[in-house]
């Protein structure tokens, strides 16, 4: 059993409930789609909920309404790209939806991430700097001395540094960190996407993607059933593809 099976309960509620007043459509992935089809219960080191969905499904009215009830519920929403993260100041657990761009016969999901220590760092500036509050986006930040740094810096400049200038050091900060960052892209055949179908999971009916068993042999392997315990993202997942970031 999940130690933080109710917070992933919560996560899970709470998602779906909000996705289908909006008609935004999701489904179970990853590692969640994975517990909920092998094991019928989360994986128990697992601390994150994923889902995933359509970019063509999500405009920025719908990401507004998405937000407001979330806020509502008393969680805290970002989107960097194609990825929304949804987290509750109380909870260690968190879910991620990552959205899918329809291109030739391959659904597409692709998330660039700092690969160096300079990468992350920039792509930490550039988020703080563009935050509408800043306590917010550094709660989860668990240094307390790095908290204070951040305001600082944030600080100084918001109100010490001309307006003109904080577009020009936005986007040198966004080309840096670009140049430290790699194109992490999730790619599956779309006919295995292209179609759900809900089923129960816990106390719940849930959205998972018709042809389940055929992608979790695609992501994982054709001995899916069995459970890895060091199992690596970045190394076992057939769907994940590196490309270096052309400029």
């Amino acid at each position: 059993m999940n130690k933080y099976h109710d917070q992933l309960d919560s996560l899970l509620k709470d998602t779906l409930s909000v996705s289908k007043s909006i008609n935004l459509k999701i489904w179970l992935e990853s590692g969640t789609l994975l517990g909920c089809i092998r094991d019928k219960d989360y994986i128990p080191w697992d601390e994150d909920i994923d889902f995933g969905s359509w970019s063509s499904s999500l405009n920025n009215e719908k990401y507004k309404k998405f937000k407001e009830k979330m806020i509502k519920k008393k969680y805290i929403i970002t989107k960097i790209g194609n990825l929304i993260t949804i987290r509750k100041p109380s909870f260690i657990c968190y879910a991620d939806i990552n959205f899918f761009t329809k291109r030739d016969n391959m659904a597409v999901c692709r998330l660039f991430f700092p690969t160096t220590k300079i990468g992350r760092l920039f792509g930490r500036l550039v988020f703080l700097f563009t935050s509408k509050n800043i306590f917010k986006s550094l709660q989860f930040h668990e240094s307390l001395i790095h908290k204070i740094v951040y305001i600082f810096i944030y600080y100084i400049f918001k109100f010490f540094i001309p307006f003109k200038s904080q577009k020009k050091i936005l986007n040198y900060l966004k080309k840096l960190k670009k140049k430290n960052s790699l194109d992490h892209s999730m790619k599956v055949p779309i006919k295995l996407l292209d179609k759900t179908r809900n089923i129960k999971f816990r106390n719940f009916t849930v959205p998972v993607p018709y042809r389940s068993s055929n992608l979790l042999k695609f992501r994982y392997g054709s001995d899916w059933k069995v459970s890895k315990p060091n199992w690596s993202p970045y190394i076992d997942d057939k769907t994940f593809v590196f490309l270096k970031k052309k400029e």
